[in-house]
């Protein structure tokens, strides 16, 4: 893949800024968000931070999300649980329309929730949808094979865009369709111009169906391929906003550019964690006493030290802070885990190595090396050799874990803002097959899990969910088909001029229709 053109260098920057004051050109009601280049805007076929954060703007759902991380109307005017529980009855807006005038109605709807049931990679998100109905253009009638209350928090555009049925309904398959690249859709901004690895440009929709929203009238996201040049760009005034922040990549900013006057705000709902994925379907790591052995090796609390304490530690599948969590302990054991290295016939060679571990990481992430400097001191105790891939971009590497070839991957990931979504996918076999990151790549499969998560998911009271979620957190636990290292919170470093993030639930991950620059 072609790298991006660093055009933001600090001299540069302040050269842009003036020369478009003094030419008038200046757009006070323009946001320019430092990202990376995305490789589709659907994010019904892939759902990163990426692709996520660009489709919620371009297309709508049936809900959105309050800060607390309950849904709202938005596409949807209102919804309604029958009786049964085993339907959700929804009213659509009446003057929605897609970008290129055609108005949304149920059909679209309907499409588009059988399809994401069909090609979503977070496939049980969806799996309890029996089938939607269309009793006029303006009401959607979705049946369920279970109970399920989480519906109307899964319904959000980041996650089930509504797409119009006649653009993606001619026969293409949907992850190959050309309008990923090219959308039409009803939310608060249009595609405008996308520079491959340079820029892609959203405009105002003026006939978005919230009457006086969106507030920009543009939205700008650069392309960057070293982060380390993101602070100058937001301190000569190129950038407004750098999402997914670590704490650590905000200190180094403020030791860097302490002139800069930035904010941080919290990323809601997300409850992003960092973890070991191991390749269960190979050697060593198909062996339940090498995983626990490592387990025991690594030690957490000290990982969070390294980081200078602004991680969580985390010790099961659930991350703490996240709905459901359940407190799970355990202890750095350096005796037992030698002992079951032994046990799995892994003894210790000439020189003290058992064997090596491939790690294959996200390039471009600023603390994922910090991470792996600890995890290799502390396997090193037991005879375990870490090394390291380096992919030479996000593409290599997504292609790799998708594929199976790899041994194990340092990964972030996203609980989300309920059970359902963020950690099914993970613990859940995939009866599709599909390749697809962010996923059950590994091969985990423990047929006790899936029953119980049917049901934890199915639960209406929400002691009994908590309790049936906890049941799930120790099974897994016990198996240790990940290795948990912590929950990180992740932010939103943005200029002081950018408001009403706070607002949002899932910060760009929302529709930013309500987001404003001074």
């Amino acid at each position: 893949m072609r790298r991006p053109i660093r055009i933001f260098s600090p001299f540069f920057s302040l050269m842009l800024v003036l020369l478009s004051a003094f030419a008038g050109n200046a757009a006070p009601h323009e946001l320019v968000i430092a990202a990376a280049s995305p490789p589709h805007f659907n994010p019904l076929i892939l759902t990163g931070q990426m692709v996520g954060s660009v489709g919620a703007q371009l297309f709508a759902g049936l809900t959105r999300l309050a800060p607390d991380g309950t849904p709202l109307p938005y596409l949807a005017s209102s919804w309604t649980e029958s009786r049964d529980r085993l339907s959700f009855l929804f009213r659509l807006r009446e003057n929605a329309a897609f970008h290129d005038g055609v108005p949304v109605t149920a059909e679209d709807v309907a499409f588009s929730i059988l399809a994401g049931k069909r090609y979503h990679p977070f496939h049980p998100m969806l799996e309890p949808v029996a089938a939607v109905e269309t009793p006029d253009p303006h009401t959607v009638l979705i049946r369920l094979s279970r109970p399920y209350p989480v519906l109307p928090k899964i319904l959000i555009p980041s996650l089930v865009p509504i797409l119009p049925r006649h653009v993606y309904d001619d026969g293409t398959p949907l992850p190959v369709h050309p309008a990923n690249l090219h959308p039409v859709g009803s939310g608060p901004f249009m595609l405008e111009a996308f520079i491959p690895d340079q820029e892609l440009r959203l405009k105002r929709n003026p006939h978005f169906f919230l009457p006086g929203r969106p507030l920009l009238d543009r939205i700008v996201y650069r392309f960057f391929w070293d982060q380390s040049e993101v602070p100058s760009a937001m301190v000569c005034g190129g950038v407004d906003v750098y999402p997914f922040a670590s704490p650590t990549f905000l200190k180094s900013f403020n030791r860097s550019y302490p002139f800069g006057a930035i904010r941080a705000t919290a990323f809601a709902n997300l409850n992003a964690h960092i973890l070991i994925k191991y390749n269960l379907r190979r050697k060593p790591f198909s062996d339940r006493k090498v995983r626990k052995a490592v387990a025991l090796a690594v030690d957490l609390p000290k990982l969070a030290e390294h980081l200078e304490n602004r991680l969580t530690p985390q010790y099961g599948p659930i991350p703490p802070g996240a709905p459901c969590f359940s407190p799970i302990s355990s202890r750095t054991d350096i005796d037992r885990a030698n002992r079951l290295l032994d046990e799995a016939g892994y003894p210790r060679g000439p020189e003290g190595t058992r064997f090596t571990m491939l790690i294959d990481y996200i390039p471009g992430t600023d603390f994922f090396p910090s991470v792996l400097h600890v995890l290799r001191s502390d396997l090193e105790r037991v005879g375990i050799d870490v090394q390291v891939h380096d992919s030479p971009n996000f593409a290599e590497w997504a292609h790799r874990i998708a594929t199976g070839r790899y041994q194990a991957t340092l990964d972030g990931l996203f609980a989300w803002h309920d059970p359902a979504i963020g950690i099914h996918r993970l613990y859940t076999p995939n009866p599709t097959k599909r390749n697809v990151i962010w996923s059950n790549t590994d091969g985990y499969d423990n047929p006790a899990v899936p029953p119980l998560l049917r049901q934890a998911s199915s639960a209406a009271d929400p002691q009994e969910r908590k309790a049936l979620y906890a049941r799930f957190q120790r099974l897994v636990a016990e198996d240790h088909p990940s290795l948990w290292l912590a929950a990180i919170p992740y932010l939103i470093i943005h200029t002081p001029g950018v408001r009403h993030l706070e607002t949002t639930g899932l910060g760009i991950l929302s529709p930013l229709d309500a987001v404003d620059t001074e």
